[in-house]
């Protein structure tokens, strides 16, 4: 039986470092454009929205692997507002539309019938959002996603190493 040489060895580290480097850059691709559809918000005009749901909904899930099965709350927030005389319905909360899933404090920011301001892309109308402001989760992407593709120097070094030993 032969021994496989350092340079064939070299691969295995080649393609976890790929994988890393896409995953991170899929990853901070996402974050990046989300800030960037937040920041765009930030220029959005505003009107007079009237809140016409708000509440907490609790739906069951299930655990893939463990089967065991539990609730979960969210927020169901929707919201009315008129520009250019035509009226629309929202339901995010802020521009990029993550979901409000556990954050049932927004049901109390949001009461039903509350007139609160909504942020409206002026190119699309129908687009709105109830804040303009960044989110944490957009800021997680990013950070994620750079330290995942940073994964990927170790296993560059190690292939390097791998490869030179072969020569």
């Amino acid at each position: 039986m032969t021994q496989p040489n350092s340079r064939a060895l070299a691969w295995i580290p080649v393609g976890l470092a790929g994988v890393c480097l896409l995953l991170g850059g899929v990853l901070f691709a996402v974050g990046w454009h989300q800030r960037a559809k937040a920041n765009a918000a930030r220029a959005w005009p505003s009107t007079d929205a009237v809140i016409t749901t708000s509440r907490v909904v609790e739906r069951q899930v299930q655990d893939r692997r463990s089967r065991a099965r539990y609730s979960v709350r969210d927020a169901d927030i929707a919201y009315r507002y008129t520009v250019a005389d035509r009226v629309y319905q929202g339901t995010k909360l802020d521009p990029t539309g993550f979901t409000t899933s556990g954050d049932v404090s927004a049901v109390a920011r949001y009461p039903l019938g509350a007139h609160v301001r909504a942020y409206y892309d002026p190119a699309n109308p129908a687009d709105a959002a109830l804040t303009h402001a960044a989110r944490a989760a957009q800021t997680l992407f990013l950070v994620i996603g750079a330290l995942v593709g940073l994964i990927a120097l170790p296993f560059l070094y190690l292939a390097m190493r791998l490869a030179r030993r072969a020569s």
